[in-house]
């Protein structure tokens, strides 16, 4: 390898870590805080009724779909809302809440 694409490469290497552990922007951040919120509610077991379930389900896809639509990388951000890491509670509120629809039916 010669020097120059030496340099290139390490200054790419360099600039990576930067832009893989960025934070998401504020308002996907801000639209994840209320989904998630959202999704307990879903999930919290006072909350029995299939209407309340429902409603819930949708206010977090919808505020899903605005997160994602700010910024995509909300999906696979570490970062902690609601006591719970964002991209596990997502994937935790797309099954559980469907499958609690699901038994309800």
């Amino acid at each position: 390898m010669t020097i120059k694409r030496y340099v290139v490469v390490s200054l790419f290497a360099l600039h990576l870590p930067t832009i893989a552990f960025a934070d998401p922007k504020k308002e996907a951040v801000d639209a994840m805080n209320w989904g998630l919120q959202y999704c307990k509610d879903a999930l919290n077991p006072i909350h029995d009724r299939i209407e309340e379930i429902r409603d819930n389900y949708e206010k977090f896809k919808k505020r899903l779909d605005t997160a994602v639509a700010a910024d995509p990388s909300i999906r696979t951000w570490t970062g902690q809302l609601r006591g719970m890491k964002v991209n596990e509670g997502i994937a935790k509120c797309e099954k559980e809440i469907l499958d609690r629809l699901a038994c309800k039916w």
